[in-house]
């Protein structure tokens, strides 16, 4: 009985293998035809947000703050916007469009981060964790560096960035790469921002690393805490921090719910007084203040509960 049903099934498809073999073609050609209306229709609805975001606090150029906040999906410039649409931390599609949104264009898939500098578009694919770089002029991509970049972004001219094992300067000059340092001082994975001549990162604890001096600073020390994103404004970064676990050797995980909230660095403060770092946590007041004063980004996670 099963040999000649599967003796039937052959008879069929060699009678109709080019019926079969049409209907999966058009089959795969109707589900990739979806899938692209779908992240255009994705890749639309987003830029439409950040229009609005332009247009109602009139903004002209965000660099300055893309530069400190590598983090934020998007970039305003004075002729156009720069985006990525979907999830940033699974590898989102970076997108071009002018101010009203015209001429939208897909650069690339699977970038995490990006900053237009000097006219260029650098990026970071997830994939291979490279650095790319987009010249819009000639439509050209080149790859900077295959591999090893956890985090980038730009510090006196040059293209600053972190890897696993140590921390180095792309030199648009020359072309090349030069080492900051060649150790790592911190903890994997992490979260990381430019404020002045500083890296603030969090891995499991809070760090300042200053890129001049070439130094690390441990600005709070508590195994397994968790954060999201920084955001930096001006002379300070905040920090919001979800959870605080202390893990014995029982296993058993404990909540220490006082170290929840926002909490902030000044580095001016830091730089007037390196004993006394500035970093402190904020009162609900001084949360709310903060907020409400129209003063950051409205893409800042420290807008989220």
């Amino acid at each position: 009985m099963e040999v000649d049903v599967i003796q039937t099934i052959k008879t069929l498809f060699k009678s109709n293998r080019k019926k079969i073999l049409i209907a999966i073609v058009l089959l795969v050609l109707v589900g990739f035809l979806l899938l692209k209306v779908k992240t255009n229709y994705k890749m639309r609805a987003d830029v439409n947000e950040i229009i609005d975001v332009a247009s109602v606090s009139q903004i002209n150029d965000t660099t300055m703050q893309h530069i400190s906040n590598m983090s934020e999906s998007y970039q305003i410039l004075p002729n156009k916007i720069l985006y990525l649409s979907g999830e940033q931390k699974k590898g989102a599609n970076l997108c071009q469009t002018d101010r009203k949104g015209n001429g939208l264009k897909k650069i690339a898939g699977n970038v995490t981060s990006f900053l237009e500098y000097e006219g260029k578009v650098y990026y970071r694919l997830l994939s291979k964790h490279a650095l790319y770089r987009y010249d819009p002029d000639n439509d050209r991509k080149e790859c900077l560096l295959e591999e090893g970049v956890e985090w980038f972004t730009v510090y006196e001219g040059n293209i600053l960035i972190m890897g696993e094992e140590s921390i180095k300067f792309y030199n648009l000059q020359k072309e090349k790469t030069e080492t900051v340092v060649d150790y790592y001082p911190f903890g994997y994975p992490f979260y990381a921002e430019r404020i002045g001549d500083y890296i603030i990162l969090c891995d499991n604890n809070v760090h300042l690393f200053s890129i001049k001096e070439k130094e690390d600073t441990l600005l709070l020390e508590r195994w397994a805490l968790s954060f999201d994103d920084i955001t930096v404004y001006e002379n300070k970064a905040y920090i919001r921090m979800q959870k605080y676990f202390i893990k014995n050797y029982d296993d058993i995980i404990f909540d220490d719910e006082s170290w929840n909230g926002i909490w902030c660095l000044d580095i001016e403060l830091y730089e007037k007084d390196k004993d006394n770092t500035g970093f402190e946590k904020l009162s609900e007041k001084q949360i709310e203040d903060l907020l409400n004063s129209g003063e950051i980004p409205q893409s800042s996670s420290l807008y989220e509960k």
